[in-house]
């Protein structure tokens, strides 16, 4: 987002350059820049310009710009003016006209195939691709959409798009109409004075983006959400399989503290490995909600212009997570199980602890959404050892205050405890 903002010309120059070198390896690169300069303009292969409330104004090479607002809607642009600079005064002029030019083209054959082809296949694709975690799902459901400013001037947005699918755009500071070098009109018989019916209603514009876009399915929006937080774990692969291996370092340190233990030590074993399992799943979960608030905000929110499904979102990241800390519950079990020898069966075991892991994770999930990211830590630790100190062991039922048994029946910790005592048993 906004990449090149507060950069100089030359140094604006050399980010883009880099982003297109990326978008050539083959990565997807979505960016949005201010008042691109002519040079930059040109790296991108691909051009959006939105009108106010999302409306596309044109899609294609930066050079079909020319061709299109100048040979087919007669816009000229002048001998010392920036193209880039020319089409976002179009677009602020003349916004609902431009949008409504663009919908009324006419459409090549091989591209009506084409649309054709992607309606038959499940819906239209994007040839970008997903710009990256942050924003897929939002992309994959609904139109770009704009507020207008404070002032109530259209925001308008010109994106483009680089080799593979990288994008960039560009949005207007002022909404005055240009006026060519040469002091002639860039706008064919006062075109630019002419007031949009669209246009000097801001309110009008949102209400009217807003019933043109249709929401996606709570289904779809689960599918994409939860396709976007796999795609984003798997780009942390690494950071996983290191949780991994200290899962397994955690539960072969345990089961070398109570090795073969007796039955009598049975409660306080199974009470340790609840607070290893607990409280280093609850940390884990932590980065789930705390590292992607601001996705929440954007895209879930109403008054961002997100309005997605908040269930959908919170239901797809419990999803994709569970593979996850299955995965460090059952490294935990495999390396305690061996050197402590408990009586449970090895099923029952690592059942159990897969179950106490989610449970736990609820603790890093709840840290997550109400504290920043550091905070979330600290607190999601305190919370799993609390309930862990409630799971009936040590201090027992009969020791608790009677206000604060509650807190037992309500622990994951004294269900996890409680049925590997009876499969002790």
């Amino acid at each position: 987002d906004e990449p090149t903002s507060g950069l100089d010309s030359a140094t604006s120059l050399d980010v883009v350059r880099v982003l297109r070198a990326l978008a050539r390896k083959g990565a997807t690169v979505a960016c949005v820049v201010h008042q691109p300069a002519l040079q930059l303009y040109e790296q991108f292969t691909d051009v959006l310009l939105l009108a106010p409330g999302g409306r596309t104004a044109y899609l294609g090479p930066p050079t079909g710009a020319r061709a299109h607002f100048e040979d087919r809607l007669g816009f000229r642009c002048p001998r010392d003016w920036s193209p880039p600079d020319f089409y976002m005064q179009l677009l602020v002029g003349k916004p609902h006209a431009m949008a409504q030019e663009w919908a009324q083209r006419p459409i090549p054959r091989s591209a009506r195939r084409r649309r054709a082809q992607q309606r038959h296949a499940g819906g239209a694709s994007n040839d970008g691709g997903v710009a990256d975690g942050s924003a897929g799902a939002a992309a994959a459901a609904a139109p770009p959409f704009h507020a207008t400013s404070s002032s109530g001037a259209p925001a308008v947005t010109t994106t483009t798009t680089t080799t593979n699918g990288a994008v960039a755009g560009a949005q207007p500071s002022s909404s005055s109409s240009p006026v060519g070098g040469d002091g002639a009109q860039p706008f064919p018989n006062g075109a630019a004075s002419t007031t949009d019916p669209l246009d000097t209603d801001a309110k009008a514009l949102l209400e009217l983006a807003a019933r043109e876009r249709e929401p996606p399915t709570w289904a779809t929006q689960l599918y994409l959400q939860t396709a976007r937080a796999l795609l984003r774990q798997r780009r942390i692969a690494a950071s996983i399989a290191g949780d991994i291996v200290v899962q397994t370092c955690v539960g072969g340190g345990v089961g070398l503290l109570y090795a073969d233990y007796a039955f009598k030590n049975a409660q306080l074993v199974n009470f340790m490995v609840s607070i290893s399992i607990g409280m280093t799943i609850a940390l884990t979960a932590t980065s789930t909600f705390a590292k992607n608030r601001d996705v929440f905000i954007r895209e879930c929110c109403q008054a961002a212009g997100g309005g997605l499904s908040t269930s959908a979102y919170f239901v797809a990241n419990n999803l994709a997570d569970l593979p996850r800390f299955a995965a460090l519950a059952t490294a935990f079990c495999f390396a305690f199980l061996p050197l402590a020898h408990p009586r449970t069966e090895l099923g029952t075991y690592v059942l159990a602890a897969c179950a106490d892991a989610f449970a736990a994770s609820g603790f890093g999930y709840i840290c997550g959404c109400v504290f920043d990211e550091q905070t979330a830590l600290l607190g999601a630790l305190c919370m799993a050892l609390l309930f862990a100190l409630f799971s009936g062991v040590h201090p027992t039922i009969l020791q608790m205050p009677l206000p604060l048994r509650v807190v037992h029946y309500s622990s994951h910790s004294r269900y996890f405890v409680e049925v590997l005592f009876f499969e002790e048993v």
